[in-house]
């Protein structure tokens, strides 16, 4: 840790292998790969690998409450 007082710099602590999915990626994948590799969020990326937005683990649970694993699963 830096000395007190010290700022941080984003690229000391950012993670450089970002895992990502895009519109098409199955939502049951999206889960396995947050579980397997205890992460929280994912990018969602157009067909160019823009960012479009990101999927957390919070997105999957309000789909879960919302409406039903039948209906999300599918």
């Amino acid at each position: 840790p830096p000395p007190q007082g010290e700022r941080l710099k984003l690229a000391e602590i950012m993670t450089t292998r970002v895992i990502s999915a895009t519109v098409a990626t199955d939502i049951r994948e999206i889960a396995r790969i947050m579980l397997d590799e205890r992460i929280h969020a994912v990018p969602i990326l157009d067909g160019n690998r823009h960012p479009i937005g990101i999927v957390s683990s919070q997105d999957l649970w309000r789909g879960i409450a919302n409406h039903g694993p039948l209906e999300l699963w599918t």
